[in-house]
């Protein structure tokens, strides 16, 4: 295996017998938010990289987590925060029964 980009590691783990699927791992460390990260992770079939089996595009997309909490059936104005905007846009959450 190999990636387009240096930030970006992915490898093989062992396989435990002959007929399990591969596990792959890809870590990539993100950017601030909001962004989005594009790279290309190559399969070989050797290890010499020789034959090529796959191409596959990665697309990150990093945005920022909101935990809310609320009781059931509570209102909750919270402050979204978006780096961008030169004010600071509020969201209406509602709370339902699961």
């Amino acid at each position: 295996m190999r990636c387009s980009d240096p930030d970006a590691v992915a490898g093989v783990h062992e396989q435990r017998d002959a007929t399990a699927p591969l596990e792959v791992s890809i870590k990539y460390r993100c950017g601030a938010s909001p962004s989005v990260a594009r790279f290309l992770v190559l399969v070989y079939a050797d290890a010499w990289q020789h034959r090529l089996l796959e191409t596959w595009e990665i697309v990150v997309h990093s945005l920022q987590r909101v935990d809310l909490h609320a009781l059931v059936g509570q209102a909750n104005l919270t402050p979204s925060p978006k780096p961008q905007a030169p004010t600071q846009p509020q969201t209406l959450t509602l709370s339902q029964t699961p």
